[in-house]
């Protein structure tokens, strides 16, 4: 503290260093008197009483919050969203289209009067409060722009919520009835408590702490929900024509598929349970050791080393079938580097290497990995911008999706610590089998998948260690490949390395969607019109009898989209599913640009996923506000607000990115 603060303890200790300075110069003088104990004793009061005061002092200005600012985030996270959840009608319809009505919203009075009333609130709060305050210290410009962004908003707000509120005699739609409680499956039920009880976890202190406990619980009750709809799909009577046309027979899966889609939720949980006992993380038992500290042990290096190769191995097997030639030599280059820089740096061991003598930092092994990835980024984003602005090639836009994904893969990959390998490979395996035995096989709707996808990218965050300590930060993933501290780079490294799980799922998430869901509605999909001539897993006559099939065919120029109609929930009669399977019958043209259907798949994933961020964050933020003097605001809620808001942020790109690559801009097919 300085002088001219004026505090009374700081004053309290100047006058006791005085008097213990006296009291210096007559031990030093030689001076035993009882002059000299009471002054000790006089001196050791006035240092407890400084102490007291400055304590005193210090937990009044720690107590002070800039209200102002913080009631304003949170009016703007609000209004984001009530936005998103007053949309919800049109953005899980068919057409997956929100009309924002801004005209009549900016063009309204209410929008100036509100815009007047807000700029005479901040006056009067930034001249009359005797505190700094954030959004005071911010030039005019901004103000001004966030005074209008907020009064825009509301007004936007409430106008949506009059049209929700008085449907002025429009129809309800097929989408809108659906959202009756009835009409929701179990494993919708599942879902939405989940998510919705996770949420309500977070107001206690021992449930931020161990969070890692709800995810893993959450994970498991959905592999056994998922367990039970292949059980109930491939064993279970028929109980009427509906279900005839709608779901396969189960004479016509090969026995080997129903098995192996049986076994996927136990592989998933087989996993799961391997990856907890890598990792303790969270508060109750972060002290005991686990199989992560026994590998990196220095007498078990060798079977790291064969854990780390064999995950180097699985990752390359389960990544390169989607890639181009050249990515899969990069690829395979790229992930014999990570093995490389590793060995480099000591931390697994090639099988001549038999001293730890040449041990260097790994910079020029890094930097080998790096040009790798960026060649991988660079040939995915190549195709990406040619399938948006050249051409409409679905094939084109999906391996340019999955380049990308790969070249992230290759990237967490290096910045993994060895024995966190196994993480990455196990959930590259689940993806995997979950994409090729479950997710497609089952029907499940964009929806699901998405909020599938956010659930176990959830999960794999704590299986690398974290929690919602920053102690459990992994910093040195910033210096991998650097010489030196560079502050952007570090800070980028460092963020992917913490992120990673939850990234790499929802990019997944980005490539499932727009490959999967496009063939979908592609009859005619063929192998080549998949990368690399993969199969396209969509056989017509699986799924519909020779009837119905017959039937498509005489009516093959017929064009309907059924809006709000998913292929899970279309069981209502016999008629939903014939027009389900006229829905289908697409010409073969239709392998070059997908239908509306396709993309819609792309927006309500979008969707779905900023929902499943906003609510958390809104209800965080509230109750974080709320709870601002609670004995642990800074050991406990304050961190994990922290974790919260970069997590917001890394979803943000991540929506983006989906927008984006919703778009079609081609400009001939």
């Amino acid at each position: 503290m300085r002088a001219t603060t004026g505090e009374e303890g700081y004053e309290q200790f100047r006058v006791a260093e005085k008097s213990h300075g006296n009291w210096m110069k007559l031990y030093l003088e030689g001076n035993a008197s009882e002059v000299l104990s009471n002054m000790g004793k006089k001196v050791l009061k006035q240092y407890l009483d400084a102490l007291k005061a400055m304590s005193s002092a210090l937990s009044r200005q720690l107590g002070k919050y800039d209200m102002y600012s913080m009631v304003v985030g949170m009016i703007l996270i609000f209004q984001v969203l009530l936005l998103l959840l007053l949309a919800t009608p049109e953005a899980l319809s068919g057409g997956a289209r929100v009309e924002l009505p801004l005209g009549s919203a900016l063009l309204s009075l209410p929008f100036y009067l509100l815009c007047l009333l807000c700029t005479s609130v901040h006056m009067l709060v930034c001249t009359s409060t005797e505190n700094s305050c954030y959004l005071c210290g911010l030039p005019w410009s901004f103000a001004v722009a966030a005074i209008v962004v907020v009064s825009a908003t509301l007004c936007l707000l409430v106008t949506m919520a009059v049209q929700r509120l008085v449907p002025e005699g429009r129809p309800t739609s097929k989408a809108q009835s659906s959202s009756d409680p009835s009409s929701f499956s179990e494993l919708d039920i599942l879902l939405l408590t989940g998510t919705l009880g996770h949420l309500f976890s977070l107001g206690a202190s021992s449930f931020i702490e161990e969070e890692h406990q709800s995810w893993y619980f959450l994970l498991s009750t959905l592999c056994l929900a998922i367990f039970q709809d292949v059980c109930r799909t491939y064993f279970s009577e028929r109980r009427g024509p509906a279900d005839e046309l709608c779901h396969p027979h189960p004479r016509e899966v090969a026995p080997s598929k129903k098995w192996l889609a049986l076994a996927t939720p136990l592989l998933t949980l087989a996993c799961c349970r391997f990856l907890r006992s890598l990792n303790q993380t969270g508060v109750q038992w972060a002290h005991l050791p686990d199989l992560g500290h026994w590998l990196t042990s220095a007498e078990h290096k060798v079977a790291l080393s064969l854990l780390s190769a064999a995950s180097l191995a699985l990752i390359l097997i389960l990544v390169q079938h989607r890639c181009s030639l050249v990515s899969k030599i990069a690829l395979a280059l790229g992930l014999l580097g990570v093995y490389s820089y590793r060995a480099a740096v000591g931390n697994v061991l090639f099988p001549w290497q038999h001293n730890l003598r040449d041990l260097s930092k790994g910079t020029v092994e890094a930097r080998f990995v790096y040009v790798f990835v960026l060649g991988i980024l660079f040939s995915g984003a190549k195709d990406l911008l040619r399938s948006q602005v050249v051409t409409a090639d679905v094939r084109l836009k999906a391996r340019g999706l999955w380049e990308v994904y790969s070249g992230l893969v290759l990237l967490a990959s290096l910045l993994f610590r060895p024995h966190n390998l196994p993480v990455l490979s196990c959930s590259l395996l689940i993806q995997t089998a979950m994409r090729q035995f479950i997710w497609w096989e089952q029907h499940y709707d964009a929806a699901q998948i998405t909020i599938m996808h956010y659930w176990f990218g959830q999960a794999f965050f704590y299986f690398q260690g974290n929690s919602n300590n920053i102690a459990t930060v992994d910093i040195s993933a910033g210096f991998v490949g650097l010489d030196t501290y560079v502050e952007a780079p570090a800070i980028f490294l460092t963020a992917f390395s913490t992120y990673a799980g939850p990234l790499l799922w929802a990019c997944h998430l980005v490539c499932y969607l727009s490959l999967e869901h496009a063939r979908c509605f592609c009859p005619s999909l063929s192998s080549a019109c998949l990368p690399n001539g993969a199969d396209p897993g969509f056989k017509t006559s699986r799924l519909f009898p020779e009837v119905t099939i017959a039937k498509c065919k005489q009516q093959g120029t017929r064009r309907r989209v059924m809006v709000g109609v998913s292929e899970n929930r279309v069981t209502d009669s016999l008629l939903d599913c014939i027009d389900l399977a006229l829905l289908i019958c697409y010409p073969p043209a239709a392998c070059v640009a997908p239908p509306p259907r396709s993309t819609t798949a792309m927006a309500h994933g979008c969707y779905c996923f900023a929902l499943l961020r906003s609510i958390p964050a809104a209800a965080y933020v509230i109750l974080v506000t709320a709870l601002r003097y609670h004995l642990f605001i800074w050991s406990v809620f304050s961190p994990k607000l922290l974790y919260e808001a970069m997590h917001t942020l890394v979803s943000t790109a991540m929506c983006l990115f989906l927008t984006v690559m919703d778009q079609n801009h081609g400009g001939r097919p």
